[in-house]
């Protein structure tokens, strides 16, 4: 199957079952700090862990990549995240996807996503499911 880039993706082109690129992080303290908000840094000190907030941009830093940007913010591409599990500070995330499906519904073009974000040890942290109008 195909890895989807969004300089040259269309929706004739879209398979079931193409790649969505992968993205890497590695999780650091500032890491951490760029996304916790004023309710994850108590008396305690920053959080040791990644706010869910960092997951989701991830996965729109993701979709970034695969589709165009006009695309994402169509009227009707979504995105839902499903955190299952904290992800600490000096793991690395790896964020990737796969078409699940791709259909016209209601004179709209859309195409399906699953996406999965794992860390260290290949545990999932999150899954998501994209929705990309075309």
């Amino acid at each position: 199957m195909a890895r989807l880039w969004a300089m040259t993706v269309d929706f004739q082109t879209i398979a079931v079952g193409d790649h969505l690129p992968v993205l890497v992080k590695w999780e650091t303290e500032h890491t951490i700090l760029r996304f916790a908000g004023p309710e994850d840094t108590g008396e305690s000190g920053p959080p040791d862990t990644l706010p869910p907030a960092a997951l989701t941009a991830y996965v729109a830093e993701l979709l970034a990549k695969a589709f165009p940007e006009d695309r994402l913010s169509a009227e009707g591409s979504n995105f839902e995240l499903m955190p299952l599990q904290p992800v600490p500070l000096g793991d690395t995330t790896a964020t990737s996807g796969r078409v699940v499906d791709k259909r016209e519904e209601n004179g709209r073009r859309l195409v399906d996503c699953d996406i999965v974000i794992e860390v260290d040890g290949g545990e999932t942290a999150a899954t998501a499911h994209a929705v990309v109008v075309f």
